[in-house]
């Protein structure tokens, strides 16, 4: 059995660039998909891509951090990502945490407090605050 290893600065960095590095190419893609970043229609507001594309790498950091242990059993290749497991999960969750901050403040033009909790986005809302909930436990 193996010892609890503490969290360092230089995990978090190591995550931190993962992150980046995700952040850049789904960025692009939707770069190229949309045809704008932050030049987005009145209707949409500015951060409505880059939101996008916080989401993304939200997505994609948990379910790496979820996907290292099975990837390190049959997959010796992986054996040194078990390390930065917690720290990959860690940053998702706050990139994920961030979306859900900018989607209620920062993007009014497409998302309003009163939207989010009204109508059909009502369950989506309720099921981000409880994602948020339990990755914050």
């Amino acid at each position: 059995m193996s010892e609890y290893k503490l969290s360092s600065v230089r995990d978090y960095v190591f995550a931190t660039s993962v992150a980046v590095g995700l952040a850049g190419v789904l960025g692009v893609y939707l770069l190229i998909r949309r045809g704008y970043m932050f030049a987005a229609p009145v209707s949409a507001g500015a951060l409505y891509v880059p939101n996008k594309v916080i989401a993304g790498v939200a997505v994609v950091m948990i379910a790496f951090s979820f996907l290292i242990g099975p990837l390190a059993r049959y997959f010796s290749r992986f054996d040194r990502w078990l390390n930065y497991r917690k720290e990959i999960g860690i940053v998702g969750g706050l990139l994920g945490i961030l979306h859900g901050v900018i989607s209620a403040h920062l993007v009014p033009a497409k998302f309003t407090i009163e939207h989010l909790f009204t109508g059909d986005a009502w369950g989506t809302s309720v099921a981000g605050l409880a994602a948020a909930a339990i990755l914050l436990f």
